[in-house]
């Protein structure tokens, strides 16, 4: 058929000769075939083997499509754990005991993760206190940037926390480093109470943002260590689509911190207040 068809093109008698050689060559076997025909026991054969070469092709397609399903079932899925730490003056007493327990090197953390890190509050930023945000670590390979980031946590033993732990304008900071990237994009706050003084989060605003920036599969999780209002526990349930973490006390960091990294599906296993957001 593709030779008829490149022939056609040409016009018969002005086709290159080996195409004029190549369909005639297809002719006699069709005319050999069409010979076979003729008698009942060549069509008995020629059925059998046609019934034989089904069974092999589809046998061949069901092992071929198994073999592929195991490949993307066994392929990690491509992420990004943006991290950022509440530094604002709310995090006086907390960052002192949360910051040694940020640390990735000891954690097990899944191929195809990629991390980054960011601070706001503590007078990072230029934008003023309720844009106070700075980027420690830009999205990374996790072999890349695992080092950087406990250089970076490392580097905050002398902050004294100071100024507002603005959630929204953290996330929205934190999707401009994220924009064009594959894959799931999970921003991973770690705070201890939730501040409103620069205004009540709006997860809506977030997701528009998100879209705009080409981001298509986004979840914002908190990590708030200490005790929560059930106030700030509405508020975090509204921000996060119910994917947040309210720790008794920093102790519990590490493996929570350990349990977003490996597993992209949100798990917690602790009581949390019946608040429906």
């Amino acid at each position: 058929m593709i030779l008829e068809v490149q022939i056609a093109g040409y016009g018969f008698l002005n086709a290159p000769p080996h195409l004029q050689i190549q369909l005639e060559e297809k002719r006699k076997d069709v005319a050999r075939l069409e010979s076979l025909l003729l008698t009942e026991e060549s069509k008995s054969a020629i059925g059998k083997r046609k019934w034989a070469l089904l069974i092999v092709s589809i046998i061949s397609i069901v092992a071929f499509s198994s073999f592929i399903i195991v490949i993307l079932i066994t392929l990690p899925e491509k992420r990004t754990v943006y991290m950022m730490v509440d530094a604002s003056d709310k995090m006086t007493t907390t960052l002192p005991q949360i910051r040694p327990r940020i640390n990735l090197t000891t954690m097990s953390i899944p191929d195809g993760v990629d991390v980054g890190f960011a601070v706001f509050g503590g007078g990072f930023g230029t934008g003023g206190n309720c844009k106070d945000v700075s980027q420690l670590v830009p999205p990374s390979p996790k072999q890349d940037g695992i080092p950087l980031i406990s250089k970076a946590v490392d580097s905050l033993i002398d902050l004294k926390p100071t100024g507002f732990g603005n959630l929204q304008y953290a996330a929205t900071y934190a999707l401009a480093q994220l924009a064009g990237r594959q894959g799931l994009q999970q921003i991973l706050i770690i705070t201890s109470s939730i501040d409103i003084r620069c205004g009540i989060p709006d997860r809506s605003e977030i997701e528009n943002a998100a879209s705009q920036k080409g981001i298509s599969k986004l979840e914002i999780r908190v990590i708030a260590v200490g005790s929560v209002t059930e106030q700030e526990e509405l508020i975090l349930g509204k921000f996060t689509n119910n994917e947040y973490y309210i720790l008794g006390s920093a102790s519990e960091l590490s493996s929570t911190i350990e349990n977003v990294l490996k597993y992209p599906d949100f798990y917690y296993e602790h009581q949390r207040s019946t608040i429906k957001a």
